[in-house]
């Protein structure tokens, strides 16, 4: 692939052979008295701040080669990628990572060395502001790693099949989080107490989840004294 120092913004669609071509590209190598043709950090894209991966049959796993290239990106969207199976390796590469969005990835397990490596990488995403998860049937309850995403503002829930488990810890983001959103969740029964310490939350919004919403309903669900002191909750 050929530098392009100036794109921002890029998509790879249906196009498994060319995004593996992408990243395992060689790094540049620059001979004395000539110029490299990309970035010192060899990123064909030195200035890529959104990357959307859509429609990859057989794409299971990131390589993990291209991802230190990816400095600048700020954008990252995963969608209808049915094979992917694991984000292990990749999140600590992405340390300027500010929106992330995974959506129809039915196979992929964010749990998948939870207790490791992937745990730990959450914590790399120091600047990530918005989490959207959408058509998650893996997806049982949130990576514990994501309690350290201390700037994390806006969290986004939608089509999670067998989500069952809020977490306790979510009350560690009480100074960031400003926006939860919980729709068509089934399996959610409840919330945990640490929903009352989210000083920073300005909108709760649940949808399509019948026993949660039963225990949220104002001023007579079980739920609603932990979150009826924000201003909004639909």
């Amino acid at each position: 692939m050929p530098p392009y120092p100036s794109v921002e913004k890029l998509t790879f669609a249906a196009s498994d052979k060319i995004l593996q071509q992408w990243f395992m590209q060689p790094m540049p190598t620059k001979k004395p008295g000539s110029q490299a043709s990309t970035s010192s950090s060899g990123s064909p894209v030195p200035r890529l701040r959104s990357l959307r991966i859509e429609s990859m049959n057989t794409f299971e796993y990131f390589p993990i080669e291209g991802l230190h290239r990816l400095t600048s990106l700020e954008n990252l969207t995963l969608c209808n990628n049915p094979r992917l199976r694991s984000l292990s390796g990749v999140l600590k590469h992405l340390n300027a990572l500010r929106y992330l969005r995974v959506e129809f990835c039915e196979e992929l397990d964010l749990l998948n060395g939870e207790n490791g490596d992937c745990g730990m990488q959450w914590k790399e995403l120091r600047g990530l502001e918005n989490l959207i998860l959408t058509d998650f049937p893996k997806l049982e309850s949130l990576p514990e790693g994501l309690q350290h995403l201390t700037n994390l503002r806006r969290l986004v829930l939608m089509k999670c099949s067998h989500f069952t488990s809020f977490p306790k810890w979510i009350g560690n983001l009480e100074t960031s989080l400003e926006e939860i959103t919980i729709a068509s969740c089934p399996s959610l029964r409840s919330l945990p107490e640490g929903m009352r310490h989210l000083k920073s939350l300005q909108k709760l919004k649940i949808a399509d989840c019948l026993y949660l919403k039963e225990r949220c309903q104002r001023e007579q669900g079980a739920d609603w004294p932990k979150i009826a002191s924000y201003s909004r909750v639909h």
